[in-house]
């Protein structure tokens, strides 16, 4: 049975309300493994998980507070054309990567492009979807213990 620091292969997909397939490993052909508290899933997603078995193949649907958030205006930035690389093309929706203090790269969308400003959406790409979120547990080992 999986419980906190499970390892667990599974498949799983996810989908938008509108029936929009947003990921699925059934698709890449192969199953992943995660550890339960790992951070490799957000931790509403592995809630879901807990006290489930190889074999079962399960489905819930998680409002936007539960997968990824509402969209937030605060995490939309512009910036000036001159604060972009001259040599990059920089489009509408495509993802750059944006260095932070601490050496991290935050994705940021191009929302809009303007002679002058570039306007950036640091939300997350699936904020303010509700998502189905469905599991088959291919494997799930019991945690490790530690004497």
């Amino acid at each position: 049975m999986i419980e906190q620091g499970s390892r667990v292969t599974l498949h799983f997909v996810l989908i938008t309300a509108d029936g929009r397939v947003v990921e699925s490993t059934y698709e890449r052909g192969q199953p992943v493994e995660i550890t339960i508290g790992d951070g490799h899933f957000p931790e509403s997603f592995e809630t879901c998980l807990l006290g489930l078995e190889s074999g079962v193949k399960e489905q819930w649907e998680l409002s936007p507070e539960q997968a990824f958030g509402q969209s937030s205006e605060g995490r939309i930035s512009t910036f000036t054309r001159a604060q972009f690389p001259s040599d990059s093309p920089v489009e509408e929706g495509m993802v750059m990567g944006f260095s932070q203090p601490n050496g991290d790269e935050l994705p940021g969308i191009i929302k809009t492009v303007d002679d002058d400003v570039i306007t950036v959406d640091f939300n997350h790409p699936l904020s303010g979807e509700t998502i189905i979120f469905a599991v088959e547990i291919v494997a799930c080992y019991a945690p490790e213990r530690r004497s």
